[in-house]
């Protein structure tokens, strides 16, 4: 059974909400829409994470991949590479949220995973 984005994303900052984030940014109701993560002079390079959270000197991102199904696009992978080395900058972890099934295939892609990319399963 797969949920609505925005009912994943609910749970997510529901979860977060509870440690000690100075702000939050998530693509739902009653939290300010996340920022843009690119290369600074590259219009065509930017995307923006579904949930972002922020505290001192860390910046985590986290990412729902419910709609990969068989294989992974080269759009995808230049998101998570972007992400990841935001997040890395920035002392934090990108958090990719997805089915057993999802994530499988997006682990095999991502082979060797980087340190800072962390799976977030959802039953």
């Amino acid at each position: 059974m797969s949920y609505p984005k925005g009912v994943i994303i609910n749970n997510i900052v529901s979860d977060i909400k509870s440690k000690d984030y100075e702000k939050i940014y998530a693509d739902i109701i009653g939290f300010k829409t996340p920022y843009e993560i690119g290369i600074k002079g590259d219009e065509d390079s930017g995307f923006r994470p579904d949930i972002i959270c922020e505290k001192e000197d860390e910046i985590n991102l986290f990412s729902i991949e419910t709609n990969i199904d068989k294989r992974v696009t080269k759009k995808d992978i230049r998101r998570w590479k972007l992400f990841r080395i935001f997040a890395k900058a920035n002392n934090g972890t990108l958090f990719l949220a997805g089915t057993k099934y999802n994530l499988s295939i997006i682990e095999k892609t991502l082979d060797p995973l980087p340190q800072n990319v962390k799976f977030i399963h959802l039953l």
